[in-house]
């Protein structure tokens, strides 16, 4: 039977031994460190001669760890590395390999002494006889060699093997071969690195050498300088034993006794890859500095490997079958197709080297087992696309199977119990076989798609196991049904297990590297279940990602679940159910040196690890990012403790073995570069907590009795966060957080020896927090960048409390860079204040401030008098505002020092102060010593007044005396203007109004029609003395119809219309809406005389905006009435030219409109506009030709008018607490323009007028009129 064998620990031998493997994967518990003994792999290396190659001998002068990752590939020397630094054992710079990226060892053998070089094929010496068997990556399956392949000529073989090796690729073969010099040329091969574990020891730069190991115990390996050729280009050689000779590279290493056939590798920047060029055969004794290699003789290794193939089969008719046979006695079969009949040779007796490999070519070819075949060592290689079936249920077994890029096969074959098929190449495998096979499958390369159909009793099982290797292949699910979960491993570098929008449920992750991976590429979510019924723990390496929801169930467990690979399910959702959940980095994995660990607790170098998940669930969960951890994701805890940040880590002490985990965990303290990173938000509820020690950026919601600690960590808030109910936020430990986009608290923020920063990024963000409590020696508060805080301050010790930001770049409209309402209290605080809006709402004490370019308002959020007292206290350039009742105030107390200049006092009295004076209230107590000019009495806008403090400094034995003594008020004459701005709205809108009415009437003269409707619309844009400037849009419809009445005609029609006004100068706003209803009556005399007379009724709907005056969205409504007629004489002149004066007179109605603006215990005000009745004269005259011709109607005319106002406007009154002014508006009059055309064709009338007027104090600066009428 063809056999591959696994080691497996035997406790007769006390160490691993070979032993069959079976198709479940061997059993990973208990096992030691692996030492072979010398006798189950080597034989007779004892009696090489000492000129007979040989491990290594290395240098003495850098740290042995270093030769040993280096030959492993481990700690830095990761395939693909790049500049990678060599330091001496003081920590020196020696040298660096910088000429090429590192290579991958992996298709040595894990002894060294051989290599891949085919996926069934090695290369080595041929003196050495005695080892029977190899194993790659891990070293957890055993491949037998069945052929030696010995070279007549050279210390060289390529042995068979009798499986496909699935764990590696193998090596590239020198293009080059045996030709003399080639390797010599340092541009196309700048390095030549080896490899290998032979007898160990390492050199002093005296030359001395001591003894480190015998052979075959473990690999170390370096570099090796360019090598000159002999006999005839078959052999080179080098001096590497020259440890110290810079020619060899910064980690010379010599072949010793036990390194026959390890392999020498060159760079090849032609190819740019790593070739392997020779075996190592021979050296120069243990300390002679010389190595010979045999170099790969590559014609000899294609005709060998081509020796082993049957006649390729080329399969041209799709329709017909090839049928296969096989005679087991005889070990030969054949394979009839269309009348050609081809043999094919499998296994003999027990030799499986008499099975030759067979190579199809075709497209939708089939083959049918018509029996059971063991092809021994050989293996099928199929290009094209191919159906493999047995109707009979015949099974297949061999070396493997190797499907090519672009091909693929649907294989319908069982397998057979204890085997596992090996499947390598690009192309794709699907398994569509029927029932259960009891065989298992090794795949290393290419896609297998599991779609076994179900036998007539319902029973599917496409293997017995899977074991996925390299890092190459996919396994794809069709189904739930395929394999039991539990039997899928990954194993050296893994592969990809493609869960096709199916569920899976583990009980555990057999995962031996970063190389296993569970995706999802269908659109549908898979459910991944882990639902272990241990309590024990659980390490997984590998990735998880694509379209997955996670389930983790440990509460019945109890069970802490380790995650050092990765995450991705950007998506989707992770949910843990109690126990621990641990997401962290991984520890760079070492070689063994003097029995060491790969991984340690308390080594340095770590790998990080992301964790993207779009929405994590934990319930009843301790949840641990740990060192070197990144996550990104939405957090929803409920009932669960996190810590981001956590020193609890977990390492398996058997990582990169492929042996099962020996899980050890404890705490591992990261440096800086090593913390780990949360980005997203977390929602705490059900009493969980959350816990920063490292970097912590999003935001937070805790509701109910959550706890968020920040503990010497970092913590970036750019999500707007919440602390609600009875959850509470602390930092502490030196601590830090940043908040940019806002933050509410319902209960006090302590800080102890912390650091806390509100920032509004120039936004405003508003932090609501009822209150921050400041504790130990080094806390410190800094509000900056346009931050709004509401919170009251409180600190017992030293501690810093800044509102400090650059005006240049986040000052807002009223000059401040942060707001502030609240107060604080702390006799040991320092306060720094630069451009800062402080609105103090209750009694405040600080030990010292210092404030710039600020304002401390005391007057603004109550009425109830405050005190803020200072020890010392230097202010610039900043404002006090007070309130008084005119017996009590607000005050300021400074007690040891007052500085500063270039200061405002300003003082709000809360009741009118007209006629009151003489008294004594004191504003600011300061020590007698302070300088009485470091306040200036500044005036206060108040309504439509200017509220100036009569303010005295007075000097006691004790103090120097800030003292109101009474009010100054007078007219704010800005602020009445703008009141006047406002107020005189309803006359604009009215006029607006007016100036539309009798346009439809104008048109009638241009051209009598008889019944139809109309519709105009008009664009204008006006402007005011006072700079105010107003644009309104105007829509009218209405119908009209007309009576012929001998003498004249009359026309007599309804409209209705809507006009938007909006106006605005740099103070105010004015935006009107209006909706009217009218009617008019046109009299057309015969002898061109006319009479028009009009009537309307306008609703108007007012809102009012001053940032200047304090106000916003004022609204109001009031309504207008108009009646009006209009004569005129049109008289036709030669060629239809005509001339029309006329004469207008509207009279109307505006109803009264009250404006409140402000509503305040101390500011209150309106605008008041009293109704009126505005009588309006024009007189004009209006000239124009119109043409006809059989098609259309032309007509134009150019017109001027005096519109003048008739009668006095009404008062507006202007209030506030401290009085009113009345005004009225002037009578005004302009000069008026206009110009039109208009077009009638049939029933279809177009016209359009443009419209300008000057000399008014109210001017239209443009206007558009565009009409349409329809007659019936």
């Amino acid at each position: 039977m063809n056999k591959v064998y696994s080691l497996k620990y035997s406790a007769k031998t006390k160490g691993l031994v070979a032993v069959s493997e079976h198709a479940k994967r061997t059993s990973k518990k208990g096992m030691k460190k692996k030492t072979i003994l010398l006798t189950l792999i080597i034989g007779g290396y004892l009696y090489i001669s000492p000129h007979t190659a040989c491990s290594s001998t290395v240098s003495a002068e850098i740290s042995y760890q270093t030769f040993r990752d280096f030959a492993e590939n481990k700690g830095q020397f990761s395939p693909g590395s790049l500049n990678l630094n060599i330091y001496d054992k003081h920590g020196a710079l020696v040298g660096t390999l910088d000429k090429a990226p590192m290579i991958d060892f992996s298709s040595t053998d894990s002894l060294g002494i051989s290599t891949l070089i085919h996926p069934q094929y090695l290369s080595s010496v041929k003196h050495n006889t005695g080892y029977k068997s190899v194993s790659f990556g891990n070293g957890q399956n055993i491949y037998n060699i069945v052929d030696r392949n010995n070279h007549s000529g050279l210390d060289f073989h390529a042995p068979r093997l009798d499986k496909l090796v699935t764990e590696v690729t193998p090596a590239t073969i020198t293009q080059q071969g045996p030709v003399s010099g080639v390797y010599a040329d340092k541009n196309r091969y700048p390095v030549f690195y080896r490899m290998g574990s032979g007898t160990q020891y390492v050199k002093d730069k005296n030359g001395n050498l001591t003894w480190i190991s015998g052979a075959y115990q473990f690999v170390t390996g370096g570099t090796v300088g360019s090598p000159n050729s002999y006999q005839n280009g078959q052999m080179i050689t080098s001096r590497p034993g020259d440890i110290f000779n810079p020619q060899h590279g910064p980690l010379a290493s010599y072949g010793q006794a036990g390194d026959s056939g390890s392999p020498l590798y060159a760079f090849d920047t032609l190819l740019n890859k790593w070739v392997i060029v020779g075996v190592l055969t021979a050296g120069n004794g243990v300390a002679g500095p010389g190595n010979n290699w045999a170099v790969m003789p590559i014609n000899w290794i294609k005709d060998t490997i081509n020796s082993d193939f049957d006649q390729p089969i080329s399969i041209t008719d799709k329709n017909v079958p090839v049928i296969w046979t096989f005679n087991e006695s005889l070990g030969t079969g054949s394979l009839s197709h269309n009348g050609i009949s081809y043999e094919m040779h499998g296994k003999k007796n027990n030799d499986l080297n008499n099975g030759k490999n067979l190579l199809f070519k075709g497209n939708e070819a089939k083959i049918i087992l018509n029996s059971d075949v063991d092809q021994g060592a050989g293996y099928l290689q199929f290009n094209g696309h191919f159906t493999v079936d047995s109707p009979d249920h015949h099974s297949w077994k061999g070396a493997g199977i190797i499907v090519d890029k672009e091909s693929d096969v649907i294989w319908k074959v069982k397998g057979v119990k204890g085997d596992n098929l090996h499947k390598i190449g690009e192309g794709t495998l699907v398994i569509n076989g029927t029932g259960i096979n009891d065989g298992g499958l090794k795949v290393g390369d290419g896609t297998v798609i599991l779609n076994q159909e179900a036998d007539s009793n319902g029973n599917v099982q496409a293997f017995s196991s899977i074991e996925l290797s390299s890092g190459r292949p996919t396994v794809v699910l069709t189904n739930e049904k395929q394999i039991n979960p539990d039997s899928i491993s990954w194993g050296y570098r893994g592969g990809k297990l493609d869960l096709n929008g199916n569920n899976i449920t583990f009980t555990r992750l057999n995962a031996d590297d970063y190389g296993a991976k569970i995706i999802n590429n269908s659109n549908k979510t898979s459910d991944l279940n882990i639902s272990r019924s241990d309590s024990n723990l659980s390490i997984f390496h590998g990735v998880i990602s694509g379209n997955i929801n996670v389930n983790i169930d440990g509460k019945n467990t109890n069970g802490s679940d380790f995650f050092d690979g990765s995450i991705y399910l950007p998506y989707t959702k992770l949910t843990k159910n109690g126990g621990e959940l641990t997401f962290q980095g991984h520890p760079v994995i070492h070689a063994s040196v003097n029995g060491s660990d790969p991984v340690s607790l308390t080594q340095d170098d770590w790998e990080r690890r992301d964790y993207t998940i779009d929405s994590l669930y934990i319930y009843n969960t301790r949840f641990n990012v740990s060192r070197n951890a990144s996550v990104y994701s939405t957090v929803h805890s409920y009932n669960s403790d996190t810590v981001i940040g956590s020193d609890t880590v977990a390492i398996d002490k058997n990582d990169g073995k492929g042996t099962h985990p020996n899980i050890v965990t404890g705490k591992s303290i990261a440096s800086d570069n090593n913390k780990s990173n949360f980005k997203g938000q977390f929602f705490l509820y059900d009493n969980s907590s959350l816990t920063i020690k490292d970097n912590f950026e999003g935001g937070i919601f805790a509701l109910g009795s959550g706890t968020v600690k920040i503990q010497s960590g970092k913590a970036i808030l750019n999500q707007r966060s919440h602390i609600l109910g009875y959850a509470n936020l602390s930092v502490e430990d030196n601590g830090e957080l940043i908040a940019y986009k806002g933050l509410q608290s319902a209960n006090p923020i302590r800080l102890n020896d912390s650091k806390i920063t509100l920032s509004g990024s120039g936004t405003n963000e508003l932090y609501n927090i009822s209150e921050i409590n400041l504790n130990g020696s080094d806390s410190k508060l800094s509000v900056e960048n346009g931050a709004y805080l509401l919170s009251k301050i409180k600190s017992d010790s030293s501690s810093t409390v800044s509102f400090n930001s650059d005006c240049k770049n986040y000052c807002d409209d009223k000059k401040y860079a942060t707001n502030w309402l609240g107060s604080i209290d702390g006799n040991n605080i320092t306060l720094t204040m630069n451009n800062n809006n402080w609105l103090a709402n209750n009694n405040s004490s600080v030990n010292s401030a210092s404030i710039n370019n600020s304002v401390i308002d005391m007057s603004s959020y109550n009425v109830n008098f405050k005190t803020s007292k200072f020890n010392k206290l230097d202010i610039f350039k900043s404002s006090l505002i007070l309130n008084t009742d005119l017996k009590s105030s607000d005050n300021i107390i400074v007690r040891e020092q007052l500085k500063g200049n270039d200061n405002k006092i300003f003082v709000k009295p809360l009741i009118d102060p007209n006629g009151v004076g003489n008294l004594n209230i004191p504003l600011i107590i300061a020590p007698k010593n302070t300088d009485s000019n470091l306040f200036n009495i500044g005036s206060l806008s108040s309504g439509f007044h200017t509220v100036t403090p009569l303010v005295d400094v007075r000097e006691s034995d004790k103090s120097k005396d800030w003292l109101l003594k009474g009010f100054n008020i007078s007219e704010n004459n800005s602020n009445t203007k703008q009141g006047k701005v406002v107020g005189d709205n309803s006359l604009r809108a009215f006029s607006v109004e007016l100036n539309n009415m009798y346009k439809r009437m104008g048109e009638l003269r241009n051209n009598p029609e008889n019944f139809g409707a109309w519709a105009r619309i008009m664009n204008s844009h006006g402007s005011e003395n006072s700079e105010f400037k107003d644009k309104y849009t105007h829509l009218q419809l209405g119908m009209d119809t007309k009576s012929n009445h001998g003498d004249y005609d009359k026309y007599t029609g309804l409209f209705i219309s809507h006009t938007n006004l909006n106006g605005s100068n740099s103070m105010v706003n004015s935006d009107t809406k209006s909706y009217g209803v009218g009617f008019y009556s046109s009299v057309l005399f015969n002898n061109g005389t006319y009479f028009d007379i009009i009537g309307k009724y306008v609703h108007h709907k007012n809102s009012y905006s001053s940032d200047f005056l304090s106000f916003d969205d004022k609204k109001s409504s009031n309504y207008s009435l108009y009646g009006g007629i209009e004569v005129g004489h049109r008289s036709y002149l030669k060629d239809d030219y005509y001339i029309e004066p006329q004469a207008e007179l509207t009279y109307g109605y505006i109803s009264n409109q009250s404006i409140n603006l402000w509503n305040s215990p101390n500011q209150t005000g309106s605008i008041i506009k009293e109704s009126s009745s505005p009588l309006v004269g024009r007189v004009g005259v209006v000239s124009g030709k119109q043409i006809s011709n059989e098609k259309f109607d032309f007509g134009f005319h150019l017109g001027s008018s005096y519109q003048m106002d008739l009668s006095n406007d009404s008062n507006t009154i202007l209030k506030d607490s401290y009085g009113k002014f009345k005004y009225k508006r002037e009578k005004d009059e302009r000069l008026i323009f206009n110009a039109g055309l208009n077009i009638v064709n049939n029933n279809i009338r177009f016209g359009v007028e443009a419209e300008k007027s000057i000399l008014g104090n109210y001017n239209i600066d443009h206007s558009i009129n565009v009409n349409f009428r329809y007659s019936f």
